[in-house]
């Protein structure tokens, strides 16, 4: 394989960053509740710094070139509930500077009630975030950091879960998740498609 998962360390927030940046450029939500300035990256690198402290909880990996060590993409998994603490419980954290504030609470809000109707009380593992190059996409990156989690499900015999856009939602579908909800959100006065709901069965098809 040409690309390896590695874990992510301190010294990888800024390429972290850079590569959310990159790989949802595009994406309406995104760049109205996470503006891309520096007081993000103070939001990133306090989630990221709790979630570094906590990882058996927080699975936050990268995929890594093994010819020039370069990382292309990200995946961000969050381990089943009952592998959480209160120490562990992301803290209350304000959205950046700069964000439409509203927006990042409703659409939190949202996805939490999604979350609920479909897993209701089932333990699941959770995709935050996956993102990869541009010029690296089509070349099974994206899957590796999504079979992290499936495999990590499957072995617990559980599910596996996230909130994908509408764009995404199809890469999703191709490796066995299930049960899409579309949710639309108000931005710059416009509705929007803007996330999907999906979910994993236990022993769907793996990539």
């Amino acid at each position: 394989m040409e690309f390896e998962l590695r874990p992510i360390e301190e010294d990888d927030f800024a390429r972290v960053v850079e590569i959310y940046y990159i790989a949802f450029a595009d994406n309406p939500l995104s760049l109205a509740t996470i503006p891309r300035t520096p007081a993000s990256r103070k939001f990133f690198d306090a989630v990221m710094g709790h979630a570094l402290k906590h990882p058996t909880v927080y699975h936050n990996i990268k995929a890594v070139s093994r010819s020039t060590g370069e990382t292309v993409g990200i995946g961000l998994w969050i381990a089943p509930k009952t592998a959480m603490s209160e120490a562990s419980a992301l803290p209350d954290i304000q959205p950046p500077e700069g964000s439409d504030v509203e927006l990042f609470n409703k659409s939190f809000e949202v996805w939490g009630k999604r979350q609920s109707e479909l897993m209701q009380d089932r333990p699941f593992w959770k995709l935050d975030v996956l993102g990869v190059l541009p010029e690296y996409q089509g070349r099974g990156i994206g899957k590796l950091l999504i079979q992290y989690g499936i495999d990590r499900a499957d072995e617990q015999g559980i599910e596996a879960y996230l909130d994908a856009s509408p764009k995404g939602a199809p890469v999703y579908e191709r490796v066995g998740f299930r049960g899409s909800h579309l949710v639309e959100f108000e931005i710059d006065n416009a509705k929007r498609e803007a996330q999907i709901s999906i979910s994993h069965s236990v022993n769907s098809t793996s990539v």
